[in-house]
C-alpha cells in the first residue's frame, strides 16, 4: 500500500509538472504570437509612413515642376507683350501710357 501511495503521488507529481511545463510552452507561444504581430504592425506602419512620404515628395516635385512652367510661361508672355509693342512702336504707334509719359515730361 505505501509503495502504492508512491507511485500515485508520483504519477500526480508527473502530470503536476507535464501541465506546468505545457502552460510555460503555452505562455511563450502567447508572447512569441503577441510579439511578432507586434512586430508586422510597427513594420506596416514604416511601409505606410515611407509611402506617405514617397507621395508628398512626388506632389512636392510636380508643384515644383508646375510653377516653373507656369514662370516659363509668364516670362514667354511678358517678352512676346514686349515685343509686340516695340513692333508696333516701330509701325507709328504710341501706347497711351507712353504717350502719358511723354506729355507729363
Amino acid at each position: 500500500q505505501e509503495e502504492r501511495k508512491r507511485k500515485e503521488q508520483e504519477e500526480q507529481e508527473c502530470m503536476e509538472k507535464m501541465r506546468e511545463e505545457m502552460e510555460q510552452e503555452k505562455k511563450r507561444r502567447i508572447e512569441e504570437f503577441c510579439l511578432r504581430k507586434q512586430q508586422l504592425e510597427t513594420e506596416r506602419q514604416q511601409q505606410e509612413e515611407e509611402a506617405e512620404r514617397e507621395r508628398q515628395a512626388e506632389k512636392a516635385a510636380q508643384d515644383q515642376a508646375r510653377r516653373q512652367q507656369e514662370e516659363q510661361r509668364r516670362r514667354f508672355l511678358e517678352i512676346q507683350r514686349k515685343k509686340q509693342a516695340q513692333e508696333l512702336e516701330r509701325a507709328g504707334f504710341v501706347s497711351k501710357q507712353r504717350r502719358a509719359e511723354t506729355i507729363t515730361r
